[in-house]
């Protein structure tokens, strides 16, 4: 434990401590011995104190889906609390190198020679685990009811390894276009209630009169919207999405296959390049 020249106590917490130490670091926190803890995303989400008056950022987290929950800790007894962010853009570039997935191509190929040939595989190996998994998702092996793992032959080794490379670069694409929509918000100039609430497909134009921003006009969004936020739209080079916000002139739309896309509206409504799913 360690205390601050503010007079208030303050307790660690991450992944290189030890068990024990993690557990006397939640159960200062949880019973209010210490009032203040520094912590990593190792310190888990299912935290339900009710009294947290402060939630501070030192760095961005890779989606708004994270950054909800985390801040969402903050003022659970319905009293008045605050949240914070502090950031720097060069934050968000190294988010983005953190969010990259990779499944090895070389363990995939490997994994599935090995299930081709008929062999028995290792379970125990993390790569290898999610290798398999891969597999089972693409259709080329499946899981046993004994928890082994047999090819199905349903496509060669050499399509199974540049499916499973497709499908890397898709969730990469997908996660890259969720830290920028946490970047929007970071730069977002209107109120942060209506960003984060219509993210989640609720349309709230808001201000909410509590955040920063609702200090000073926000730009005000289009009079008359094409689709409604929450609206389900098709686009010929993305397929179908969902309208997620306005801001201004732009729309933002989170297509299921190709995450989040930010479109100039006038040329959307000139060029049709949207349509009722």
């Amino acid at each position: 434990m360690h205390s601050l020249s503010a007079g208030e106590r303050v307790t660690l917490y991450h992944a290189g401590l030890s068990k024990r130490d993690r557990v006397q670091a939640m159960t200062a926190f949880m019973d209010g011995s210490v009032r203040i803890i520094a912590a990593t995303v190792a310190f888990g989400m299912g935290i339900d104190k009710p009294d947290v008056r402060w939630v501070v950022h030192a760095d961005p987290p890779p989606s708004m889906d994270a950054y909800y929950q985390e801040m969402g800790r903050a003022g659970r007894d319905g009293e008045p609390a605050h949240v914070r962010l502090v950031y720097r853009y060069d934050d968000f570039e190294m988010a983005r190198y953190l969010t990259a997935r990779g499944i090895s191509s070389a363990v995939v190929g490997q994994a599935a020679a090995a299930l081709a040939a008929g062999q028995r595989t290792d379970h125990s190996a993390r790569q290898q685990r999610s290798a398999l998994a891969r597999l089972a998702d693409l259709g080329a092996a499946a899981w046993q009811p004994d928890g082994d793992i047999r090819w199905t032959g349903a496509m060669t080794v050499a399509a199974a390894v540049e499916a499973s490379e497709a499908e890397t670069e898709r969730e990469d694409e997908v996660e890259r276009t969720r830290l920028t929509m946490m970047r929007r918000y970071a730069e977002h100039t209107g109120c942060r209630r209506s960003f984060l609430l219509t993210y989640f497909g609720q349309d709230y134009r808001g201000p909410c009169g509590n955040c920063d921003n609702d200090l000073v006009p926000a730009e005000a969004g289009p009079a008359e919207v094409p689709f409604t936020v929450g609206a389900r739209v098709v686009s010929e080079r993305w397929g179908q999405g969902t309208v997620q916000r306005y801001d201004g002139e732009q729309i933002t739309v989170l297509f299921d296959e190709h995450g989040y896309r930010e479109l100039f509206l006038p040329v959307v409504l000139e060029r049709s390049l949207l349509r009722p799913a």
